[in-house]
């Protein structure tokens, strides 16, 4: 028996049997005087002494059972308490009895000694049946509440184990089904949720909670060979000597709800994403491009420092100077891949304490980010690679528009060069050329209006072409106004007639009061259509016949000739900028810069054949009342 590290108990032990020796010694005196003094035999003092000789040894036998058993010191101490208090209460009863009788009486009286002994007794024995009764009771009680409890827990979804857990081990005392189907081993458990507490150690442990305070911890544990993440809840219902606690450990699953909640910060992060996006669709530079940017990344990542680089340039930073990885920023420049990459091209590093997140932009730079003491989460690395790929979609976006404005600023000057210095120009020509035209011979006169015509064909293409710059530099920018389409036609119909009096133009029926969404080029594109139709026009009497039609939210126009018309093939084509017929001197650019001008007015242009044997030109014009 090993009683090292338990002195008090074999210091107890050794007590009772102290006590049963010393009794034994009674019954020893007893036979040995009967036996030399008083001349009996000695069967007959055995007979008499047995009882209490069998008794008083029995009682060295339990304090070496009492020595030998792994019993909390209470309970031995508990048991001694009795032992020697009922032995002192015994002694102490006899003693003075014998007192009485021999002292103050004179006389022993055997038969009184033996009537208090079973009166003793009996008292005694009427407290043990009490204590019993009590105990009995008691146990019912706890049988009670432990079918309760384990009703309880069978009842519950939640994993339970009832543990006793002292500094050297823990001992399962009971678990429900739930627990068994999920675990192996709850005292294993019970350590993964003390490292999960931060307790140091089982003794450090038990100290807090010995102090009565449940506690509760999040942990992740093997469920059976998955990974799920739980609620510890640690609950004592019965504490001992300080050293040793009974607790109920109930875990609650919560990976479902864990996961839920990480879905729903995963869609929170990409609702301001979008956000974010839809800004940097709007802005109107680089720095407000940026400046949303890191924004946007600070909501999402919630980094402690983070840079941004465009073409190997810093153009925000938070935290820090400069790159936080400058080996990651060297592998993306150089088109290396480092050892783990993800699906969008980033990549994660760890220095120290720091978990540092690389995210590329296309070829045209970085985002940095840095964390210290955690990690980056999955969810954020990809919200992080779609807020880069919404700043290059921006970034490509600016690019392009401000090559769209470098176009349109040399256009407009083209445009300048062509209303002011060319045009001025053909006109000084012309009114030279008229002047030549009176004063030179009729040989000479056929050159002079060959000049002239030339002229006027040159500023009807300059004519042509600033409307077409205008049409093309504008585009659907450029602010349209209500026009009304009757005298907008019926002008240009006029205008048709005085330029061309071979010609019949047929209005069918009277154009409707409406309104169009147009602006002036609206002239240009009738007189273009109009023109069109008698100048590529090989009947005899070219004949012109414009009708309209209304709808709910337009106006279709429709301008026929009696012309040879165009083929089937070719009426998408002739749409086309540079198309133009055979036999056509022009320059191809009327009809494309009549489709352009109605599709500035969301419009739509169709060629169909007429039914007076040409072609038909149909307009369709949204009207400015419509809904």
């Amino acid at each position: 028996m090993d009683l090292s590290g338990r002195p008090e108990r074999a210091l107890a032990g050794l007590s009772v049997c102290a006590l049963g020796a010393g009794l034994v010694t009674v019954p020893v005196l007893d036979m040995y005087e009967d036996v030399t003094v008083g001349g009996k035999p000695i069967y007959s003092t055995v007979i008499e002494n047995s009882i209490g000789l069998f008794l008083a040894l029995l009682l060295v036998a339990g304090g070496f059972w009492i020595a030998s058993r792994d019993w909390e010191f209470r309970y031995v101490r508990r048991m001694i308490v009795w032992t020697w208090g009922i032995a002192a209460g015994f002694g102490f009863v006899f003693t003075w009895v014998l007192g009485i009788q021999i002292g103050l009486q004179g006389e022993y009286k055997p038969i009184i000694i033996a009537l208090d002994a079973i009166l003793l007794g009996s008292v005694v024995a009427f407290g043990v049946g009490v204590f019993d009764v009590r105990r009995e009771q008691g146990k019912q009680r706890a049988d009670r509440e432990q079918n309760r409890a384990a009703a309880l827990f069978e009842n519950t979804a939640d994993d339970v184990a009832a543990l006793r857990v002292s500094p050297e081990r823990v001992v399962t005392l009971s678990t429900n089904s739930v627990f068994d189907d999920n675990f192996d081993d709850a005292a294993a458990v019970f350590e993964e949720v003390i490292r999960a507490a931060g307790m140091e150690s089982r003794t450090a442990f038990i100290e807090y909670i010995v102090a009565g305070e449940p506690f509760e911890v999040e942990v992740t544990l093997d469920d059976r060979g998955e990974q799920r993440d739980f609620i510890a809840q640690v609950t004592p219902y019965d504490e001992t000597d300080g050293n040793v606690a009974e607790l109920f450990l109930v875990l609650t699953d919560v990976t479902e709800q864990k996961q839920l909640a990480r879905e729903r910060v995963a869609r929170s992060r990409i609702e301001q994403l979008h956000q974010s996006a839809s800004e940097m669709a709007n802005a109107p530079d680089d720095d407000e491009a940026f400046d949303l940017a890191m924004s946007a990344a600070e909501q999402s990542l919630h980094f402690d420092s983070a840079v941004l680089c465009i073409d190997d340039e810093p153009v925000r930073t938070s935290g820090t100077d400069g790159l936080l990885d400058e080996a990651a920023a060297d592998r993306i420049a150089l088109d290396e891949q480092p050892l783990v990459v993800r699906d969008g091209g980033s990549s994660v590093t760890r220095r120290d304490d720091e978990e540092i997140l690389t995210i590329p932009i296309g070829g045209q730079g970085l985002l940095q980010a840095s964390k210290r003491g955690e990690s980056f989460e999955e969810s954020q690395i990809r919200a992080g690679e779609l807020l880069t790929t919404h700043l290059r979609e921006t970034l490509r976006r600016l690019e392009r528009e401000q090559t769209i404005r470098e176009e349109r600023e040399r256009m407009e000057f083209l445009n300048r060069i062509l209303r002011h210095d060319l045009l001025n120009g053909m006109n000084v020509v012309r009114m030279q050329g008229q002047f030549l035209e009176s004063s030179v011979d009729d040989d000479d006169r056929e050159r002079v209006e060959t000049i002239i015509d030339r002229v006027d064909s040159m500023t009807d293409l300059v004519n042509t072409m600033r409307s077409f710059m205008k049409a093309v530099i504008e585009g659907n920018e450029h602010e349209l106004f209500a026009m009304p389409l009757d005298e907008e036609l019926t002008d240009a119909i006029e205008d048709a007639r005085e330029a061309h009096p071979t010609a019949v133009f047929e209005v069918d029926g009277v154009f409707p009061p409406v309104e169009v969404l147009a602006d002036d080029l609206i002239s240009e594109l009738f007189h273009n259509l109009l023109t069109n139709a008698v100048e590529h026009n090989d009947a005899d009497e070219p004949l012109v016949r414009i009708t309209t039609e209304t709808t709910a939210d337009s106006v279709l126009v429709r301008i026929a000739d009696n012309g040879p018309g165009i083929p089937e093939g070719m009426r998408s084509r002739v749409l086309e900028k540079g198309e133009k017929g055979a036999e056509s001197e022009g320059t191809g650019l009327g009809l494309y810069l009549c489709e352009e001008i109605i599709s500035t007015y969301d419009g739509e242009m169709r060629v169909n054949e007429s039914e007076l044997g040409g072609a038909e030109f149909e307009l369709e014009l949204p009207r400015a009342d419509a809904e």
